[in-house]
């Protein structure tokens, strides 16, 4: 009993130096998708089922999870699960203590990454960023600056200021209402997203959104819209994208996303359906479910899973165009944890002949933000295995395979590789590679990009 105590005191004391050193929280009302580290602890408890809440649509509403956090008893949990409670309780309490409320970014890459994975870095060529940030009982705004060096809408590099990851957010009662651009990740999945996954510069618009608790049927549920101005070659460049989501049983979480780009002068109504002849306006519908398996238990250790599946519509079309399924697991060992993260990505004939016919003319591909697709409408039929590891001193790893369709006959292979130090308090050094197999036709291909922030 005396070395169980000692040993969870350890746990205790570790977990907090961990955080103050991460320091991965704050001042936002919500919690953005920028960290993978955050995110897998969050999902940790949802598959315990610990949360009741859906919580597949980011940025998330702090508000929306906290008095699901507030009814656990932490001391029924084994130490794994309080591992990943602590966590995500100290970047809750940041955000409402209004901590570390300004940011410096700098990160440089050999050449700007086509990832659009969940938290993706430096896909930019180099970056600059400095932000500062005020979260209050019902309001909040960060004015970030940011320098940086990226391909544009017609995939040509080009330097500019901006001030994405800038907004301002209102709330009153369960609603909110924002205006500016921020990273948003609308789905289940981690590495393919058909609806909004990362995007290479944030999309600036307005965003009305609203959450529901313990209805009839649906029980917890959110509900969101979003207007905007994409860069696209094309002249769809408006965006209007919709999104419900809700979690009948803490098990279960379902998704369903509408969204719609035009021309300024190609808009004829929301939800009423496009002809697949329109060129002023293109829509697609996506749906997203995931199933969290029953928790293996092990003495202090807690294996936790769910299985997910996201699909998409062709363009212009109701008929099935791509599927994503996933499985993703996350157990401890000692005092360091590994999640596994297995998707495979499959379009059918008719969303084949969409991916092929936008590759070879992208200025009729759908969702394109700065040559990079926030539905995927620009990634063909893949397949991906990924492991988030933690260390016991708070490195954190993130290795990648995956094998991916060319619009040549032959797949290629590739692997990333990354590592997240932590230099001191508030410091963090990001270094990572990516590496894509030789080809019959061309050489095997390196690049390397590095980051560093500094939260105070």
């Amino acid at each position: 009993m005396k070395s169980l105590l000692l040993s969870l005191n350890r746990v205790a004391l570790l977990c907090s130096v961990s955080f103050f050193i991460i320091n991965s929280a704050n001042a936002s009302p919500w919690f953005e998708p920028d960290d993978v580290y955050l995110r897998s602890d969050l999902q940790v408890l949802a598959d315990a089922g610990l949360i009741n809440s859906p919580i597949n649509t980011y940025p998330l509403k702090w508000a929306r999870i906290n008095a699901d956090l507030e009814k656990v008893d932490v001391s029924q949990l084994p130490l794994s699960l309080r591992q990943s409670y602590a966590h995500v309780i100290y970047a809750l309490q940041g955000a409402f203590l209004d901590r570390n409320n300004q940011r410096f970014k700098a990160g440089y890459a050999s050449k700007a990454r086509n990832d659009s994975s969940f938290s993706a870095p430096m896909t930019q060529k180099w970056r600059s960023l400095s932000s500062y940030e005020i979260t209050a009982h019902d309001y909040a705004y960060r004015l970030a600056v940011n320098y940086q060096n990226q391909p544009n809408k017609y995939g040509n590099n080009s330097s500019e200021f901006s001030l994405d990851n800038s907004f301002f957010a209102y709330s009153f009662g369960n609603a909110s209402v924002s205006v500016g651009s921020i990273q948003r990740w609308w789905g289940p999945t981690w590495i393919y997203n058909l609806a909004w996954g990362h995007t290479r510069s944030t999309i600036p618009g307005v965003d009305f959104a609203y959450d529901g608790y313990d209805w009839p049927l649906i029980g917890n549920w959110h509900i969101e819209t979003f207007i905007g101005n994409a860069k696209t070659p094309n002249a769809n460049h408006k965006q209007w994208s919709s999104r419900f989501e809700f979690s009948p049983i803490n098990w279960l979480d379902i998704g369903v996303s509408y969204q719609k780009w035009f021309s300024d002068h190609g808009f004829n109504g929301y939800l009423t359906g496009v002809s697949g002849s329109n060129d002023l306006q293109q829509d697609q519908y996506s749906g997203d479910i995931r199933l969290s398996l029953p928790t293996i238990n092990f003495r202090q250790m807690a294996v936790t899973q769910s299985l997910y599946a996201q699909g998409s519509s062709l363009i212009n079309e109701q008929s099935l165009g791509s599927m994503v399924l996933g499985w993703q697991s996350q157990f401890n060992i000692g005092q360091q944890y590994f999640r596994w993260i297995v998707e495979t990505k499959t379009l059918t004939s008719d969303g084949e002949a969409q991916w092929r016919a936008g590759m070879a003319n992208r200025t009729i591909m759908t969702g394109l933000h700065n040559q990079l697709a926030i539905n995927n409408s620009d990634i063909g039929n893949s397949k991906a295995v990924k492991l988030i590891w933690v260390t016991p001193n708070d490195w954190q790893w993130a290795l990648q395979g995956q094998r991916y369709q060319t619009v040549s006959a032959q797949d290629q292979d590739s692997a990333t590789a990354s590592i997240t130090i932590p230099l001191a308090k508030s410091n963090r050094l990001t270094l990572g590679s990516d590496y894509i197999a030789a080809s019959s036709r061309d050489a095997a291909q390196w690049s390397y990009w590095a980051s560093w922030e500094f939260r105070f």
